[in-house]
Order: C-alpha cells, then sequence, then structure tokens
C-alpha cells in the first residue's frame, strides 16, 4: 500500500461522508464490495432515514460515553441538516409512524430495547412510544406487510394479529425452516466426513477478549478461543467476534 495520511474502512454511506473536508489528503477506503456506495442503492425507493432530532450521548452504547460528548458537540443533528439544505437535497421530516403510514410498503417493527437506555427513567417514558394499533394499520396500504424479528413485548397490539397484513408469523415460520435446512445440511456434511477449513495457530483459554459484547464475555463457561490471522504480526483474534488480541 501506498503512503496514506488517512485509512476508511468501509466505503458505505458514513464512509463516503467522512471523505468531506479531505480534499488535501491521500485518502484510502477499503470497501468489500465490488464498487463504493453500492449499500446505498437498498434504500426504499431512493429514500432513507439519515438522522434523528433529538440526539444525546445517552441514545448511543459506548465504552467511552466522553467520546460521544465531544463528537456530537463537534457535529450533531442540525449541522448535519445544514449540509443537506446547501445541496438543496429535499427531505422530509416526520414526527410520528402515522404521518408516514400511507407510504409504507413494508413496516419493520422492533421492541424499545430496554437494555439500551442508560437510566429506567427514560425507558419507562418512551417504552410505549411506538405500538401499532388496528387504528394505525387503517392508515396503510391494502399492500403493506408488517415484519417483526419476535417475539414481541407489546410494541404490536394482539388484535393487529388477524390482519392479512401481518406478515411476522409467517416470518418466524419461514425462519424455522430455513434454520432447518441449514441444520440437515451441516449434518448431511458430517456424515459425509467433510471438515471444516483447517484454523490457523489456536489459543485456548490463554486470551481474554475484552469486547463486552462478544459471546464469551457473556457465557462463563465457554472456552475463550484466539485464532492465529497474520503470522508476520504475530496477530490473534476471538474465534466469536474477531477483535484482535491485545
Amino acid at each position: 500500500m501506498t503512503h496514506t495520511d488517512i485509512l476508511i474502512i468501509g466505503g458505505g454511506a458514513a464512509g463516503l461522508f467522512a471523505l468531506r473536508g479531505l480534499k488535501e489528503k491521500k485518502v484510502c477506503i477499503i470497501e468489500g464490495n465490488s464498487k463504493l456506495g453500492l449499500k446505498l442503492l437498498a434504500t426504499g425507493g431512493g429514500k432513507c432515514n439519515f438522522t434523528n432530532l433529538y440526539l444525546a450521548p445517552d441514545n448511543f452504547v459506548c465504552s467511552n460515553p466522553h467520546f460521544m460528548k465531544s463528537f456530537l458537540a463537534k457535529f450533531g443533528t442540525y449541522d448535519f441538516l445544514d449540509i443537506i439544505e446547501a445541496h438543496n437535497i429535499p427531505y422530509e421530516e416526520v414526527r410520528s409512524l402515522e404521518a408516514v403510514m400511507p407510504q409504507l410498503d413494508f413496516l419493520y417493527m422492533t421492541r424499545v430495547q430496554k437494555e439500551r437506555f442508560f437510566n429506567e427513567e427514560d425507558y419507562l417514558r418512551l417504552k410505549d412510544s411506538y405500538i401499532l394499533t388496528p387504528e394505525k394499520m387503517a392508515a396503510g396500504k391494502p399492500t403493506m406487510r408488517v415484519l417483526h424479528p419476535l417475539p414481541r413485548v407489546n410494541e404490536i397490539s394482539v388484535k393487529v394479529d388477524d390482519d392479512p397484513r401481518a406478515a411476522y408469523f409467517r416470518q418466524a415460520l419461514n425462519g424455522k425452516y430455513m434454520r432447518m435446512a441449514l441444520i440437515l445440511k451441516l449434518l448431511k456434511e458430517a456424515e459425509e466426513g467433510k471438515q471444516m477449513p483447517p484454523l490457523g495457530d489456536v489459543m485456548v483459554n490463554e486470551l481474554v477478549c475484552d469486547n463486552p459484547r462478544c459471546i464469551s464475555s457473556v457465557e462463563q463457561e465457554l472456552d475463550h478461543i484466539f485464532v492465529l490471522t497474520d503470522r508476520e504480526q504475530q496477530t490473534y483474534r476471538c474465534f466469536y467476534c474477531e477483535a484482535q488480541s491485545k
């Protein structure tokens, strides 16, 4: 690799936006897809959700909350909107589900996740803010489909279940069939004696993954497995989450 001043991992929306203001720098973008910005084509009908009006450090899960405080102080929501408006890019501000319901082809519901709140007071204040009811469904297209990863808490009223547009039970059933097919494929390969490709040098319970979201940090009896991924640099990475050892 030739000399670069800045290395950007990922050429999606965030990576490309990071290029702004770097005209005088030599920048290298590493992207796994065949071209930059390819994921932007996946936005619905040319539209996408790009920010929220109310952002605070408490809205982010970060091991260093002081980083988010300094980041948002330097570049917040309205700084981004200033850039959008300076380039005459039209956008629509929406403050409720009802405002966009008539436009939706798909509505993907999820629960308000208590574990992502830093205090219970905010969770209790917001947990019932986005509940899908038959009254809200009445404004949707006849062809709209409602999805949900399940299980739900109270974010979809059980009265919506009989609506033909409610597809979340079929979604879960299809997921079950996919898992069954994958398990059968693995069992068949095991019967045929197929082996996984060999790993590099492996260390078991000699290193500890410091990624708090890694499954090895949650399941106490799980072995800590690290695999050698770069022999020259002697780099080991966690087998489960690929975090680099320190």
